[in-house]
């Protein structure tokens, strides 16, 4: 089994709902079936990070207000 790579999660606004959230889920699953998503809860802070086997920071283009970088 090949090694998973991570992406941190950049949201560019503050709010997001339920349905946004399902929105990029259903893009990750057109990209990539095997992937998980980490929520990490900082002093300040909340970082998401974005687990796949694939590269799929090229899946940017197709996201709104999200940038995933390596």
């Amino acid at each position: 089994m090949a090694l998973m790579k991570a992406f941190e999660l950049n949201i560019q606004s503050e709010k997001k709902t339920g349905d946004y959230w399902l929105r990029f889920v259903e893009k990750m699953r057109e990209f990539e079936k095997r992937f998980a998503i980490e929520v990490v809860f900082d002093f300040n802070a909340v970082r998401f990070f974005v687990y796949s086997q694939k590269n799929i920071s090229l899946l940017t283009t197709k996201l709104q207000e999200l940038f995933l970088k390596p």
